[in-house]
């Protein structure tokens, strides 16, 4: 995963940084809120945040404070309406909706997790504080699909079909590419047909999630491909004051599924899907990191590929507790001849292996890493994954 370091004040005004444009981004957010198109607030009212900057009128927000405890973990539903589970849905001129969490005061001293079709945004007027975890995150083995996942824009390459009358060798899945390339999909018996991994993001940057991994290949009977894993979210956060994190921030990406076995006949073997890449993560504010803290947006494994009527298993989830740990990739059904690539994590993702003759399908390449975005003043503690 690519982190990337900024000054405020460059984000503004920068048209192009990093190898990607950036611009701020400032929308109205509802009836109590104001479209300042200029860095400082109107009279009476109080802004934060400059990627996605977000005003509040000072006598709603001023005392309003958002807890959340160990004892009282907090699920946020981005797709739900405004003033039902979003305080306000942000509409940026371009990029998805978010759901935005405004509040005077931000204190997350257990978890919060967050799913749903937009990403998500957190507000704090005065200041913040995180000893715990916010988790944007998704999991194929909680079938989790994290805030603003799986972005429209992405590219997505899938493992080439094989349904021919005779024995079938599919191909698997590409990784998902985001801040780092996702690796390629293993061809399975056609060396010219892997799936190769998209690009790296560039363009303008907007709040939103990372990219699906690409589905594993078809071969004969099998109606329905090894899905591909999903991306992880996207997390925004805009600190009018000071932001101190001790904690955790997830966006972390899924495993690709393994390629299935075949009941129906001996011949025919199945690619598995790939893993998805890390989400975004946006922190702007006066941000101090404690030593405990994580930040961390990484790749999972792809899954591995079939042979005959024995499936190929799953890749595995990047583990927040090992985060320096690449998420592994699934083994395929004849292991070291199909297997699944590993995730993005501190080192970059590996092409899943080559299916081929007597050898199974292939392999789901490895997710690549999200993006991580800093102000230029923070000083860096803790674990940034990379």
């Amino acid at each position: 995963m690519k982190r990337i370091v900024v000054g405020l004040a460059l984000l503004a005004g920068c048209d192009q940084l990093f190898g990607f444009d950036t611009v701020p981004l400032v929308r109205d957010g509802g009836d109590d809120a104001v479209d300042a198109s200029a860095p400082d607030a109107a009279p009476g009212f109080v802004c934060a945040g400059t990627l996605l900057q977000h005003c509040e009128k000072m006598s709603d927000i001023s005392g309003k404070m958002l807890i959340v405890t160990a004892s009282s973990p907090m699920s946020v539903d981005t797709d739900a309406a405004q003033g039902a589970g979003c305080d306000r849905v942000l509409t940026p001129p371009s990029g998805p909706a978010v759901c935005a969490l405004v509040a005077d005061t931000v204190s997350i001293g257990g978890t919060l997790t967050a799913h749903g079709s937009r990403p998500l945004a957190i507000y704090a007027m005065s200041a913040l504080v995180i000893s715990g975890t916010i988790d944007v995150s998704s999991q194929l083995a909680s079938a989790t699909t994290g805030a603003g996942a799986n972005d429209p824009s992405c590219m997505v390459n899938n493992g080439a079909d094989m349904p021919s009358s005779g024995a079938s060798h599919a191909g698997g899945g590409a990784g998902g590419s985001f801040g780092t390339k996702g690796g390629d999909g293993g061809p399975g018996e056609d060396k010219s047909m892997m799936a190769i991994a998209p690009p790296t993001f560039s363009g303008t940057l907007v709040v939103r999630g990372g990219c699906r991994g690409g589905a594993g290949g078809r071969g004969n009977h099998v109606p329905t491909a090894a899905a591909g894993g999903n991306s992880g979210g996207g997390l925004y956060i805009a600190v009018n004051g000071t932001a101190l994190i001790n904690g955790k921030l997830l966006a972390n990406g899924a495993a690709g599924r393994g390629g299935d076995g075949d009941a129906n006949t001996g011949g025919d073997f199945h690619g598995g899907g790939a893993g998805g890449s890390g989400g975004l993560i946006v922190v702007e504010g006066m941000v101090m990191l404690g030593t405990t803290s994580l930040i961390m947006a990484s790749g999972g494994g792809g899954g591995g590929g079939s042979y005959t009527t024995s499936p190929g298993s799953s890749g595995t989830d990047p583990d927040p507790t090992k985060p320096l740990v690449t998420a592994s990739g699934g083994i395929a059904a004849v292991p070291g001849q199909g297997n699944g690539g590993g995730g993005s994590s501190k080192m970059m993702p590996t092409a899943g292996l080559y299916g081929g003759a007597g050898g199974g399908g292939g392999g789901g390449g490895g997710g690549g890493g999200g993006l991580i975005v800093l102000p230029l003043s923070t000083t860096i503690h803790g674990t940034q994954v990379p």
